[in-house]
């Protein structure tokens, strides 16, 4: 269960590290109420399919969320002219999610890089660096440092996501762009500056959710 008020977890399993990676990529510049009601009920409804009798003669020794997701998509076009992605795209689209089209192609080609049999495997999502966590497909620079940040202890990284940025620019930064940097350097210069007015008292991560909230609550600065 996805809850953006409380999206910190360091005792996550490997289906709620897939539920909150998928969250990272649904929520990239739109609402986080959206996209969490998205993966919470996608999540829901892939329960009670996999209860059908299509999915009980599937035999697999560990089904991961990633994997019923990919048999839900491909049973549900069988017998159609629609591909997969397009498949994924109306029900992206249904549920208000932003660049639908672009996020159901990334989740698919995300599917196929996660699966359980072959690929990166579920498995490194609780293990691999952010290097390699950044290029899955639909993940990139700041969801990866998201998805690291609030599952794994002592993490350190920042997300430069538009409440950041804003915090940012509120509290005399130069040069701080509206939104996330493409450039490395530029990218690790920002970072920098956010963890140095970091208070010693909270963690990295507590830090990043209480700016969140402040900005999400639509907090202004005074001049």
């Amino acid at each position: 269960m996805i809850d953006p008020q409380n999206i910190t977890d360091f005792d996550r399993d490997l289906e709620e590290l897939e539920e909150f990676l998928l969250f990272g990529i649904l929520v990239a510049g739109g609402k986080s109420s959206i996209a969490a009601k998205a993966v919470n009920d996608l999540v829901a409804r892939l329960k009670i399919t996999w209860n059908n009798e299509v999915y009980r003669q599937i035999n697999d020794p560990r089904i991961s969320l990633m994997r019923r997701l990919s048999d839900y998509v491909c049973v549900s076009v069988l017998g159609t002219d629609m591909l997969p992605s397009e498949f994924l795209a109306g029900k992206f689209k249904k549920m208000g999610i932003r660049w639908h089209n672009q996020k159901a192609k990334s989740v698919i080609r995300l599917m196929e890089t996660l699966y359980p049999m072959g690929g990166l495997d579920v498995l490194a999502l609780a293990t691999k660096p952010l290097e390699v966590i950044e290029k899955l497909p639909g993940v990139g620079r700041k969801t990866a440092r998201f998805f690291i940040l609030h599952s794994r202890r002592g993490a350190d990284c920042a997300v430069l996501d538009t409440h950041v940025l804003k915090y940012l620019r509120d509290s005399g930064v130069p040069n701080v762009p509206k939104s996330t940097p493409s450039s490395k350097s530029e990218y690790e210069r920002l970072s920098k500056e956010f963890m140095l007015l970091k208070p010693d008292s909270v963690s990295l991560a507590e830090f990043d959710l209480k700016i969140w909230k402040m900005y999400a609550s639509g907090y202004k600065a005074t001049v």
